[in-house]
């Protein structure tokens, strides 16, 4: 059966995903297309689902928007993580590595001088 889960108000629906919730509160991502402000998914039997927005790749201050204080945030946390923690770890790996490190700084740097020639993987 196909379901519709409504995109929440102040979601950026490119970044919508949507996961079951199953036992334990363990999460599964599903596979869903965004249609006229819902996420259209298709199940084999009714449960508990979950639309959560990813974070914006590169964005480490959480201010949905890619910038220097982006990577001085980065910076800051490569040399200090306790002093300077990050609360979008996901979104400061840029390269994708599992690693928070300069290689993510200056990849942060190159998106903003030229997104288009250095996109985020």
């Amino acid at each position: 059966m196909t379901l519709r889960l409504p995109i929440p108000v102040g979601f950026v629906s490119e970044r919508c995903l949507v996961y079951e919730v199953g036992d334990g509160g363990v999460l599964s991502l599903i596979e869903a297309t965004v249609e006229d402000g819902y996420c259209v998914f298709t199940v084999r039997q009714l449960g508990q689902y979950v639309v959560v927005e990813a974070p914006l790749c590169g964005d480490a201050d959480g201010d949905n928007s890619v910038t220097n204080a982006d990577a001085l945030c980065l910076f800051r946390y490569i040399y200090d993580a306790i002093a300077y923690p990050i609360d979008v770890a996901g979104a400061a790996d840029v390269n994708g590595d599992g690693l928070i490190t300069n290689a993510d700084v200056l990849g942060v740097f190159r998106y903003i001088y030229d997104p288009v020639q250095y996109p985020f993987e």
